[in-house]
């Protein structure tokens, strides 16, 4: 058994020529949602229609660096002493990766700030 989406059951109200207050108490939407419906349905067919509402649902996944651009970037920054923009500029010119320079600090930011674990700041005192 098969169950119909809200869309496919104002569809095919509709052409069963149903009146929109028939169609609107069904699928408890209001009249200018299923118009609207209605319209994109005729334009794009309805197993279009509900491919892109269901993709619509979907969220995308961030993008994600790569863990060895990552490493390049770290490793770039221990043997030259380079500032994100130099980085950039290498990782372009000798690997052809291209990365935004808010991308490259980020990294740095994440791998070179970490406190210490366990250590405390030294602060003025007085041993005796």
């Amino acid at each position: 058994m098969r169950t119909l989406t809200q869309y496919q059951v104002a569809w095919n109200m509709y052409q069963a020529s149903s009146t929109m207050e028939q169609i609107t108490t069904v699928v408890e939407k209001p009249r200018a949602t299923v118009y609207r419906w209605f319209r994109q349905i005729k334009r794009l067919g309805i197993m279009e229609f509900m491919r892109r509402k269901l993709t619509c649902k979907v969220r995308r996944p961030k993008a994600r660096t790569p863990e060895h651009v990552i490493q390049k970037i770290v490793d770039i920054r221990n043997q030259y002493s380079w500032c994100g923009q130099k980085i950039r500029k290498e990782l372009r010119e000798h690997y052809g990766i291209k990365l935004g320079l808010s991308t490259i600090y980020r990294w740095l930011h994440a791998r070179f700030t970490k406190a210490g674990v366990g250590i405390r700041q030294c602060t003025t005192s007085t041993e005796p």
